[in-house]
């Protein structure tokens, strides 16, 4: 899924590569080495990636709220409203907010 502002897609990106018999696999070594570096014990190479861009954000903050999400007791998640409205809003010269 790629979300950004207004606009989402969702789409299928691919195939863990844990599904795939080794036989199938690619035998070149950056491939392994990128492979290995990406590889968990328990996940293999099943993950998720959130990216967040833009300016004057609390990195802090963020990856708390995450971490309560995943560590935290059910319903303890603070909401994305929440943290979103915590940013500041800087305005610029012709409108760009």
């Amino acid at each position: 899924m790629s979300l950004a502002g207004a606009v989402c897609r969702t789409k299928a990106m691919g195939f863990w590569w844990v599904e795939v018999p080794k036989e199938r696999w690619p035998q070149h070594e950056e491939w392994k080495q990128i492979l290995n570096r990406h590889w968990h014990r328990v996940w293999s190479d099943r993950r998720q990636e959130m990216v967040f861009i833009g300016t004057g954000m609390d990195k802090i903050a963020i990856t708390t709220a995450l971490y309560e999400c995943l560590l935290g007791t059910p319903g303890a998640c603070v909401s994305t409203r929440t943290i979103i409205a915590t940013w500041p809003i800087h305005s610029r010269a012709g409108g760009d907010a």
